[in-house]
């Protein structure tokens, strides 16, 4: 499973399987269950102009997700 993610710092930090802080406990789980059913999460970093829609949505951005759904 390909994970995309515009933060190159989290693309790093899953890469490593190092995790820290609340964030923790939820992908130890995501993690799990994927190893469980054989899966690999492959996590890969893209530019945010890339990431467009799903930047707008994160920031709860609702104007721009208009003026992108219109483009």
């Amino acid at each position: 499973m390909i994970v995309y993610c515009d933060n190159k710092a989290v693309v790093k930090t899953l890469k490593k399987r190092l995790i820290q802080g609340t964030a923790i406990q939820l992908l130890q789980i995501i993690f799990l269950i994927a190893a469980l059913w054989n899966i690999k999460v492959d996590p890969i970093w893209i530019s945010s102009k890339q990431n467009a829609m799903a930047d707008a949505l994160s920031r709860f951005d609702m104007k721009r997700v208009a003026n992108l759904i219109d483009a």
